[in-house]
């Protein structure tokens, strides 16, 4: 497959998949919902649902973006999957994107929070001692970032 029909394929099923979103109608009645259980119940009715299926009414702020940064991640791995092998690695750099909050953070020396802990692709660079997070960090995917991080550059920046 030429590099032209690869992307054209990956585009074709993005613009399908993303096709199928909310329309400004179901939006605005998301919008209104006065409640989490109330935007969930409407959310589910949507190609939303795999966003929210996981997600109950009581649900706190950690739990929900700890959800959305798994999907996303599995999201981005499932579109590399559709490329040519040499553009994966790209596309999978894009899962980390969620992540660089907390990178900056404890790249900065910030503390560990009880949600970094919660968070299985976080979690094991969530440690305690400043110097085997450091070890922790520079051994991870996402060593760059915090390196530069660390150094005073902006997280997006260092990212890219």
């Amino acid at each position: 497959m030429s590099r032209t029909e690869a992307f054209d394929f990956i585009q074709a099923r993005l613009q399908a998949r993303h096709g199928r979103r909310p329309g400004d109608d179901r939006w605005r009645l998301l919008e209104s919902s006065t409640d989490l259980g109330s935007y969930l119940q409407q959310a589910r009715g949507t190609a939303l649902l795999p966003w929210v299926q996981h997600l109950s009414p009581q649900a706190d702020a950690h739990t929900i973006e700890q959800s959305i940064r798994r999907i996303w991640r599995d999201y981005s791995a499932e579109i590399s999957g559709w490329s040519p092998a040499q553009w994966a690695p790209a596309i999978l750099w894009i899962g980390s994107l969620p992540d660089l909050p907390f990178v900056s953070h404890i790249a900065r020396g910030g503390s560990v929070r009880p949600w970094m802990l919660q968070d299985e692709v976080l979690a094991p660079l969530a440690l305690e001692d400043f110097q085997r997070r450091r070890e922790s960090l520079a051994d991870s995917p996402l060593s760059s970032v915090a390196e530069s991080v660390s150094h005073g550059k902006p997280p997006v920046e260092a990212w890219l």
